[in-house]
Formats: C-alpha cells, structure tokens, sequence
C-alpha cells in the first residue's frame, strides 16, 4: 500500500504537479507519520513550489528518525542551506562528516558552506581533505581551488592545473570555473571557458557579463 502511493506521489511530481504531491504526501503521513520516502517526496514537493521554508521540516524529521544516517543530515543540510540558514545547515552537515569522515562529498558540503559563512581558512582544510579523498573530482579541485583562493594559498593554481582533460563540464561548472581563473588573474583560460559556453549558446546572463567585463 506504501509503495503504491508513494508511487503515485512521485508519478505528481514527474507531471509538475507539485500541489497534489504534497496533498498526498500529507495524507499518507497523517496514517503512517515516519515513513522515510514519504517525508523525502513531501520536502520535494515542498521545494519545487519554492516552500523553501516549510520544505526543511520534513529533513529535520529524518534526521530526527535516523540520527546515524549521514545521509539524512546531508539533506537535512542542504534543505537547509536552500532555506538560507547557513548557520544551521554548517551544523547539519558537520553531523554528516562525524559519521562518515572519509566521505569526499560530505567534505565537499561542510567546505562550501563554510566558505560561504566567511570562515576560508577551515572551508579550506576540508575542501582539501576531500580532494585527498577524490582527487579526480573536477567539482572538488574547483571548489577547493576556490577556497584556496580565498587564502591567498598558493595550492589554487596546481589544483586548476589538468582543467582541460575535464570537458566536458557542465555549463554551471565551467562558469564556476571561468570565474574562479579570472579572480586569479588567468585571463587566456577564463577567456577560452567563456567564450565556449557563449558560441554554444550554453551560457546565461550571468557568463555573457562577465566576458564583456574581460574583454
């Protein structure tokens, strides 16, 4: 019976009706209130109405039903994170990483959120934890860069070093990397990167801008 309605639940959203996914995510909630996919479809459906507020309550839940899942206060962080309480997902995703210390994904996450927090210098020793952990990861090498760079640490250039064998990149990546070459000053490499995503037609506002500030 679960299954089945959560399959009706998921059939709501795949149709964009986000509306009637959460009307039945709460009525199968109301009979069953800790079913786990049920919460996690219900934050879904939450999140693509833009309830980014109402959408955290039911990852609090999870992580409240399975507090030594690393998983469910990774999501709870990012929930969090969506919802702009950046103080909170931090923690979040701290309790993540105390659970799976070894995970380059939870570093990944607890790093980007403290760099956002203004706190470089520890977002910098995780994000470099985790590409020690996944050193082929061009997210990770970017993102750590980034931190890097925040640091004035020398280590941002070598991590940027192989970005060519990593095309292709996803248009939100290479942006991200594009505008992390030009606050180094790498101005050939931003270029090129910016170039491409406009001469693809891949590029928005945001790349657009930025090349015309280049030039």
């Amino acid at each position: 019976m679960t299954s089945r309605a959560t399959d009706a639940i998921v059939v709501a959203i795949r149709a964009g009706d986000a509306v009637e996914a959460e009307r039945l995510c709460r009525h199968l909630l109301e009979r069953q209130p800790d079913t786990p996919r049920a919460l996690i479809l219900l934050g879904i459906s939450l999140e693509h109405q833009g309830k980014l507020g109402e959408a955290v309550e039911p990852y609090a839940s999870l992580s409240r039903l399975h507090p030594d899942d690393a998983t469910c206060w990774s999501q709870y962080a990012t929930a969090l994170r969506r919802a702009g309480d950046l103080v909170a997902a931090e923690e979040a995703a701290q309790a993540a990483v105390r659970l799976t210390p070894d995970d380059p994904a939870r570093l990944d996450q607890l790093g980007m959120l403290q760099l956002q927090l203004d706190k470089p210098l520890v977002a910098r020793d995780n994000l470099l934890r985790a590409f020690g952990k996944a050193p082929g990861s061009p997210v990770i090498r970017i993102d750590a860069a980034r931190a890097c760079a925040a640091c004035r640490d020398y280590r941002a250039d070598s991590l940027l070093q192989p970005w060519r064998t990593w095309s292709p990149l996803d248009d939100a990546l290479q942006f991200d990397l594009a505008s992390l070459f030009a606050q180094l000053g790498e101005v050939e490499e931003a270029l090129e990167l910016l170039e491409d995503l406009v001469q693809r037609a891949a590029s928005g506002r945001d790349a657009q801008l930025l090349l015309a500030a280049m030039y």
